[in-house]
């Protein structure tokens, strides 16, 4: 629970985030790769710490007791869907996670792919 000074500079810096990303355009590509304006941490790891967190997954598994596999994309991969082959593949392998992971090659910009 966050004291009140806490959660001012929370909502503070929530608001100060979202009229950044509205000024420079909400669905634009961030290019600039520069570390201290990034607005994920390295490997956008943190979503899945807070599905735990933050009860969402709880509340989904509660909503949804017959669900089995989850897919967990970031939010700048708006139109990530599932490979069946991918998927088929992971219920194989019995494996709690999956990951797809990416060279930084030449078909990539500041981690974005680029096809």
């Amino acid at each position: 629970m966050l004291d009140e000074q806490q959660q001012k500079m929370r909502d503070s810096l929530r608001q100060a985030l979202i009229n950044w990303a509205r000024n420079t355009g909400e669905t634009s590509d961030y290019l600039d790769n520069v570390p201290l304006q990034c607005l994920h941490p390295v490997g956008h790891w943190y979503e899945v710490p807070n599905l735990f967190r933050n009860g969402v997954l709880a509340r989904l598994l509660a909503e949804r007791p017959q669900l089995k596999h989850l897919l967990l994309h970031n939010v700048d991969t708006l139109g990530a869907d599932v490979d069946p082959a991918l998927l088929g593949h992971h219920i194989q392998s019995g494996a709690c996670l999956t990951f797809e992971v990416i060279s930084a090659g030449s078909k990539t910009e500041a981690g974005v792919l680029r096809v």
